[in-house]
């Protein structure tokens, strides 16, 4: 089902987040710093609103949204509409399907450290993410 993170919530590192339908976490942080990350995987809508998220994004629905919302690590998108809205930013890796979108003058991608995925089980094959600069 649908997955809702509110305001002032805080996931300590080392979680999977698993959303079958739609994830939307809004004012809180998932995951400790980039050695203790989250991996959150969405197949429905994924909405970032006013967040830090360390660790790993994985979005396969309609759409993914950050919208003021910062990620420590890497976003691996299938979704067809991905969107930076106002001042988001990605320090890490991003790998995505579809174009990204850049909806605000201070939105950002920029290369950066992603957090140690070696033997876990997140179905990833090779470990590291598919096309980041950590493959080549």
């Amino acid at each position: 089902g649908n997955i809702t993170i509110s305001s002032g919530s805080v996931i300590n590192g080392d979680v999977f987040i698993i959303c079958s339908g739609n994830f939307t976490i809004s004012g809180a942080q998932a995951g400790a710093s980039i050695s203790a990350p989250v991996i959150i995987y969405s197949k429905g809508n994924a909405s970032y609103i006013s967040s830090i998220i360390y660790g790993l994004i994985v979005s396969r629905g309609g759409a993914l949204t950050l919208d003021n919302t910062d990620v420590y690590g890497a976003v691996l998108n299938y979704s067809s509409s991905f969107a930076l809205v106002g001042n988001s930013d990605i320090v890490g890796s991003v790998v995505s399907k579809y174009s990204v979108d850049l909806q605000g003058d201070n939105a950002s991608i920029t290369r950066g450290d992603i957090p140690e995925f070696t033997g876990q089980d997140i179905g990833l094959d090779p470990f590291v993410l598919p096309g980041s600069y950590l493959e080549f």
